[in-house]
């Protein structure tokens, strides 16, 4: 199996809805109410209160792998990381409060039921909501939750992907877009998710529901008002309209953002998926540049009550946005081990991390040869060769985009340089410190003044592998006090020279001393 999205156009991810009649799905047939689940509310008239929502909501749950603890070898339907699941739960929360519907709960029996499915359309590379009692890993349990869950197999699952392709329904086969219609059902209340490695089952039929839950009627995807651009579902949009109103006549009309008619190809409307629902595709791809919110208007006329009176025109606006945030470093890069590096060490590094976290965000990693970019090296590890020896390696990591259409530019100054010194041959017990520029004595040799070292270049090979000492004298005499890079010249040091060595030192390598004098003897304090 392959990645992609939830299509059959795409053999390596495939999705299916379960169907089911729609009048088992309206709020005059309700089931348990479910727990109270974690409120994700927002306006979608206040652009600002999306973006939150998004950064709060959705994109951190784009990295989440679900982490499974199964096997299908044994056939064990495991379990997967908390993390997950509650990633899951939020970004179908996400979802549904776009569309101004209550917030949904994973309920753990439902996902226990839904994992069993999940495990036999991994073990068959299938998805069949009747598998047969052959079927590897065949369970009935399994069986019967697969009757009522959206299926999907992918090979690069994480938890708000999982939402994202079940809402994007995309191919010939999911024109009718049942997996968001039920996602979208506004009286659920419970859902159950199981996962595996590459395949999720979540059961949304026969679950908890309200009837008095939040319903605004029509629930169109892309919902009113701002609406972020990477959930937009490449151009197959729908409208879900109250259960008295007959959509069989309508029709739609979408004009984009300069106010000039889209092509639209609507499709024939189909109950069994929850509420009734036109479903249409828009002719031309929408793509966002990152800076410009598109608008589009849509309108909806021809619908009748089932007395086949005619209503209203029903219309709405839908903005697109790119949300957006400025990169942050999270956790810095590492160089792995301590050096100094030899040639048949290999050169490693942890990448760090970059917020906000992401599917969007990556490591763009370059490795230089004193202050040169090594051609194609670009990956954690640089294996040195003889030509390296003696010369100075370095690495530098920033953030980078999987999705160039993201509208996160690279920021420069995020860049993480990582010093891996210069590299040293495999026997490297006769090579010496030097320092890259000879330290100077600066300062004034007078009563009452200071000396200091002056040290503007860098320790060779490994600079921060190095411990320095300094070692004062007046007139040759040890100063024992005097162990920093400054001296404060005392009236004893009158008429005496002063000099100072300056050790430096590494393991493995022959230490260095430099060694600096006044030219003068100290003078007497001005008066």
């Amino acid at each position: 199996m392959g990645t992609g999205i939830a299509s059959m156009l795409i053999p390596a991810t495939l999705a299916i809805a379960p169907t089911i009649s729609a009048a088992d799905n309206r709020p005059a047939s309700p089931s348990a109410l479910a727990p109270a689940a974690a409120s994700v509310r927002f306006d979608t008239s206040d652009r600002e209160a999306v973006e939150n929502a998004y950064f709060a909501n959705w994109l951190p749950h784009a990295i989440l792998k679900p982490e499974w603890t199964g096997n299908v070898k044994s056939c064990d339907p495991g379990t997967v990381s908390e993390e997950f699941q509650d990633g899951t739960e939020q970004s179908l929360n996400f979802v549904r409060a776009l569309a101004a519907l209550d917030p949904i709960v994973l309920d753990p029996d439902l996902s226990a039921r839904a994992s069993k499915a999940a495990l036999i359309m991994d073990a068959t590379g299938l998805l069949n909501h009747y598998p047969a009692t052959s079927d590897r890993c065949y369970t009935s349990a399994g069986a019967a939750a697969a009757a009522r869950s959206n299926l999907l197999l992918d090979d690069y699952l994480t938890a708000s992907g999982i939402a994202e392709q079940y809402m994007d329904d995309p191919g010939s086969t999911n024109r009718r877009v049942g997996h968001r219609r039920w996602i979208l059902n506004p009286v659920t209340t419970t859902m159950g998710s199981g996962t595996t490695n590459t395949a999720n089952a979540l059961t949304v039929v026969d679950v908890g529901k309200n009837p008095a839950a939040r319903n605004p009627g029509y629930i169109p995807w892309p919902s009113a008002g701002y609406f972020p651009g990477d959930l937009e579902p490449h151009g197959r949009w729908s409208l879900s309209v109250p259960e008295d109103v007959d959509v069989a006549a309508a029709t739609v009309a979408v004009k984009g953002p300069e106010g000039t008619p889209a092509a639209v190809t609507a499709y024939q409307p189909q109950s069994g998926y929850g509420a009734d629902t036109l479903v249409w595709e828009l002719g031309a791809a929408i793509e966002l540049d990152g800076k410009t919110d598109q608008t589009y208007t849509v309108t909806v006329s021809g619908l009748r009550d089932w007395n086949r009176t005619r209503l209203p025109n029903y219309s709405y606006q839908v903005a697109l946005f790119s949300p957006h945030r400025p990169f942050a470093a999270g956790k810095a890069p590492t160089i792995v081990g301590s050096g100094p590096f030899r040639v048949t060490d290999k050169l490693a590094l942890t990448p760090g991390t970059w917020l906000p976290a992401g599917h969007s965000l990556d490591e763009d990693i370059q490795w230089y040869r004193d202050d040169q970019p090594l051609r194609g090296e670009n990956m954690r590890m640089y294996y040195p060769e003889e030509k390296d020896v003696g010369h100075h390696i370095t690495a530098t990591v920033k953030p980078a985009l999987l999705n160039p259409t993201q509208p996160y530019p690279p920021t420069e100054d995020l860049a993480h340089t990582l010093d891996f010194g210069v590299i040293l041959p495999e026997d490297h017990t006769g090579w010496q410190l030097e320092m890259s520029r000879r330290p100077t004595l600066i300062g004034t040799p007078r009563v009452g003044k200071s000396l200091t070292v002056r040290a503007t270049g860098t320790w060779q090979p490994r600079d921060e592998a190095v411990m320095v000492a300094y070692r004062w004298f007046a007139r040759g005499r040890l100063l024992k006090a005097a162990t920093n890079r400054t001296l404060v010249i005392r009236q004893s040091m009158l008429g005496k020279r002063i000099r100072v060595k300056m050790t430096g030192s590494a393991t493995g390598l022959r230490s260095r001393t430099y060694t600096l004098t006044t030219r003068i003897p100290v003078q007497r304090r001005n008066p």
